[in-house]
């Protein structure tokens, strides 16, 4: 499980730390590399036949439900049996709200609703460290955090991302009704690439992008209206 979380680490004693060196590979990406500590390395891990999905093209968005607040976030369990869907309401609080399948969602009354231990702010955590994005990767059973990936992605310039197979892809804008996916970075192989890959936002107030790998399809809150978008793989 790899997701990106809400704390700013301390800022380093060496800004110089953080500069990435940046070597053209022969298939056209590149690789970033970082001065930075034994235990932030990575090795990478991607096996052939494994993982290899890549997004090639994204649907025209489908509305399934209009529900809730102009922020929020609404998904299923990636490893439950793929109807139950839970959803948090608004851009802060401390509530899961759960319902039993698509149709009872739509009838608007949550199956179960619980609280959680912690408040959440936001529908997506991003942290920076030094204006560079960080995704962590978190134990399943504990969520503990198990490893970090800087990207070359910087604050301020993409309006929200979403993970497809451990590979992150940063949309440009999420105020638009047209934007485009502009940047991916794969943290199997720790390379980044610049896609060009069309998509609609059809309220122009995205809050949340995220993928189902049950269904294979994006899930999107765009300004009280929850979406799904089909993905359509080169692979």
């Amino acid at each position: 499980m790899t997701r990106s979380t809400a704390t700013t680490p301390p800022q380093p004693a060496k800004p110089s730390a953080l500069s990435p060196s940046i070597a053209t590979l022969a298939t056209g990406k590149t690789r970033l590399s970082w001065t930075e500590s034994s235990a932030d390395k990575h090795t990478p891990t991607k096996k052939p036949g494994v993982c290899k999905d890549t997004v090639a093209i994204i649907s025209e968005p489908v509305e399934q439900n209009s529900y809730g607040l102009s922020d929020g976030a609404w998904m299923k369990d990636a490893r439950g049996h793929g109807n139950v869907i839970y959803l948090t309401n608004g851009h802060y609080g401390n509530s899961l709200l759960e319902f039993r399948d698509l149709d009872t969602f739509r009838s608007g009354e949550p199956s179960n609703s619980y609280e959680l231990p912690y408040s959440y702010t936001g529908s997506g955590h991003v942290g920076f460290h030094q204006e560079v994005i960080v995704l962590t990767r978190l134990r399943p059973r504990d969520l503990q955090p198990i490893h970090r990936f800087r990207t070359g992605l910087r604050r301020g310039r993409y309006g929200d991302s979403f993970l497809v197979c451990g590979v992150l892809y940063a949309v440009d804008s999420v105020t638009r009704h047209h934007a485009n996916v502009t940047y991916a970075f794969d943290t199997h192989t720790l390379t980044h690439t610049v896609p060009t890959l069309a998509l609609s936002h059809r309220y122009a107030h995205t809050s949340q992008l995220s993928y189902c790998p049950l269904d294979r399809k994006l899930y999107a809150w765009d300004h009280a209206h929850q979406l799904t978008y089909d993905l359509i793989f080169a692979y």
